[in-house]
């Protein structure tokens, strides 16, 4: 299990979180250097293709 704590509120311009729907679905996928902040190749997986998570500081996001 994993857990992710905001210290402070998240958007656009200081760090949101950002989220592919349903690609646990997929199964593995191709991975190229931390370069790109999802890991994930740029081109098949712009950030257009997530969905945005602005988040409150205090907040928790629990992982498994």
């Amino acid at each position: 299990m994993g857990v992710l704590s905001y210290a402070v509120d998240t958007d656009l311009v200081n760090g949101r979180s950002t989220w592919c729907p349903a690609r646990h679905r997929l199964g593995r996928l191709r991975h190229v250097t931390p370069s790109h902040t999802w890991g994930l190749a740029p081109d098949e997986w712009p950030w257009e293709a997530g969905a945005a998570a602005d988040r409150q500081g205090g907040g928790f996001i629990f992982f498994h």
